[in-house]
């Protein structure tokens, strides 16, 4: 597998609909990304080596951007197949993936049940150190529709008030919706209050993982 950096000093032209992205924000000038990259990915080995890859050089790009002060964070999403089911209301979220990884050492958010279009689910945030950004991205790649990354220095991402903003945006869209977590939208968002959104994607044959930033918030990241 081969790996390399791609730093995008425009950013919407690389994967954001410009269109749309004029519809969310004047400041489209602002928008950068850091695209980490891997291909010719085709072993089993190779997912687990780009997220080390990843892990690494997101802490590089961070140490010159005051990285002590940041924290990774992991909206997540999980919908019920029945709402009258007494087990998935028991579990919600938290039980489902603890019994997966091992995020006992995170801090969380309240597990929040929101009804919305066609489903009724449940959501929340857990709140990491930026060192272990290796789990998020484990998560995060096992289902990118649920759950999406975000880097904050903000103190106040555990609360319901800011869980409850963030999966407005997040998931306006149905399951059976193409576009069913809302990235660009939240990317913009989460870039211009002073965050970093993550975006991941991935295809047969490789991965990315790209940072989004605003350039007037975020300092010391070259693009």
């Amino acid at each position: 597998m081969k790996t390399w950096i791609d730093r995008k000093s425009v950013c919407e032209n690389y994967w954001f609909d410009t269109e749309t992205s004029k519809q969310l924000t004047s400041n489209l000038s602002y928008l950068k990304s850091v695209n980490l990259i891997g291909d010719n990915a085709f072993t089993k080995g190779d997912k687990k080596s780009f997220i080390e890859f990843a892990k690494v050089e997101v802490q590089k790009l961070l140490t010159t951007a005051q990285g002590n002060q940041y924290r990774c964070y992991l909206l997540c999403r999980r919908i019920l197949l029945n709402k009258s089911s007494k087990v998935e209301n028991y579990k919600k979220i938290w039980k489902y993936l603890d019994k997966e990884y091992n995020i006992e050492n995170c801090k969380y958010s309240m597990e929040m049940k929101i009804d919305s279009n066609e489903d009724t689910y449940y959501c929340g945030i857990i709140e990491m150190e930026l060192k272990d950004i290796d789990l998020a991205i484990e998560i995060a790649s096992s289902k990118a529709s649920r759950f999406a990354i975000f880097i904050s220095k903000n103190k106040d991402n555990l609360s319901e008030e800011n869980l409850r903003l963030l999966a407005s945006i997040a998931y306006k869209y149905s399951r059976k919706s193409v576009n069913d977590i809302n990235i660009t939208e939240l990317c913009i968002h989460l870039a211009e209050r002073g965050d970093i959104g993550i975006r991941w994607a991935d295809d047969s044959t490789g991965f990315e993982l790209d940072l989004i930033f605003n350039s007037k918030f975020i300092k010391g990241i070259q693009c």
